[in-house]
């Protein structure tokens, strides 16, 4: 017998809170970075995490973050890398329009500059557009200072006034 279900035997709880420990567990785990969100929607799929409505998933995630903990590791983002794009999968591997089209512009500037996925990251996610007071993603950061988002990125790069911003921020940088 497993471990909830004794437990479920034991104290009597019902087959709804022994859904909810099970998904409380995984995602603290996720949230501490043992699990990643992809894991568990895998799981879902297969029926090894009890089939929950969305809104409850969502509101058990967001009650697993530190806000405080996850603004500080933003800022500690955005402090440790002169350039920075949050976006939606990798610039090589992106998982949406809007990023890829940021990534390509912010590749074809020539530079070096770091990058969040944030699906992978929904902490981050949560908390950046209010940080940012900037609701979509992706978001290029510069030099500590937000740029925006894809349009405004796309915009820059058609009038040559992104590559400028990009290499002397990179000059800037590499020459400390």
């Amino acid at each position: 017998m497993d471990w909830l279900t004794e437990k479920q035997q034991n104290k009597k709880l019902s087959k709804h809170d022994t859904n909810l420990v099970c998904v409380r567990v995984i995602f603290i785990l996720a949230v501490k970075g043992n699990l990643k969100i992809q894991t568990i929607l895998r799981l879902k799929a297969t029926n090894i995490v009890p089939i929950l409505p969305t809104t409850l998933i969502k509101e058990l995630i967001m009650e697993s973050y530190d806000s405080a903990e996850t603004l500080d590791k933003i800022k500690q983002q955005i402090a440790e890398n002169p350039i920075i794009l949050y976006m939606k999968g990798s610039p090589k591997l992106p998982s949406c329009g809007f990023s890829s089209q940021a990534s390509q512009a912010v590749m074809s500037c020539g530079v070096q500059f770091a990058y969040v996925d944030i699906l992978q990251n929904p902490d981050i996610r949560s908390e950046l557009p209010a940080y940012a007071d900037w609701p979509t993603f992706p978001q290029l950061w510069v030099d500590g200072e937000l740029v925006g988002g894809c349009d405004i990125i796309l915009e820059m790069f058609q009038q040559g006034e992104l590559q400028p911003l990009m290499k002397q921020t990179s000059e800037k940088y590499n020459d400390e």
